[in-house]
């Protein structure tokens, strides 16, 4: 059987590369929410960097959920 450009066989499955931006912000809001100073000044600084962090996670999981959907071979690597 012939591999055309629209079959599933030269689809690429999603790359690390291209998540590690996401996954950095995430990991270092993250510690920056761990460690941040107790202070009454800093506050709403702390929330808004809880906000970013379920903000990129929530692109993390569209874009891990789109790509799922999208792509019919990772769909089954992906699947228990």
């Amino acid at each position: 059987m012939e591999n055309t450009p629209t079959g599933n066989a030269d689809r690429p499955v999603i790359h690390l590369p291209m998540l590690m931006p996401y996954i950095l912000i995430v990991v270092g809001s993250f510690l920056a929410t761990i460690f941040h100073p107790a202070s009454p000044y800093t506050t709403g600084y702390f929330y808004l960097t809880f906000f970013n962090i379920l903000t990129y996670l929530g692109l993390l999981v569209t874009i891990l959920a789109c790509h799922k959907l999208e792509n019919p071979r990772v769909s089954s690597a992906l699947s228990p």
